[in-house]
């Protein structure tokens, strides 16, 4: 089984990746439920996680 865990920052992202998440969901819940964040805080998480082979999920926003 693997855990998906979603984030607003790169800190959550620090902290879930060391608790030991398995998928990195990034993704802005103040904007709806398929809110996205902006893109430097995307490339943020995803320059920290990819190295560390886990998947990162983004949500894109609603159309």
């Amino acid at each position: 089984m693997k855990v998906l865990v979603s984030v607003v920052s790169l800190e959550e992202a620090r902290a879930v990746v060391e608790l030991g998440a398995d998928i990195i969901d990034v993704k802005n819940p103040a904007e709806g439920s398929l809110g996205a964040q902006p893109p430097t805080v995307i490339q943020q998480i995803a320059e920290f996680v990819s190295p560390r082979g886990l998947p990162v999920s983004v949500t894109l926003g609603d159309l």
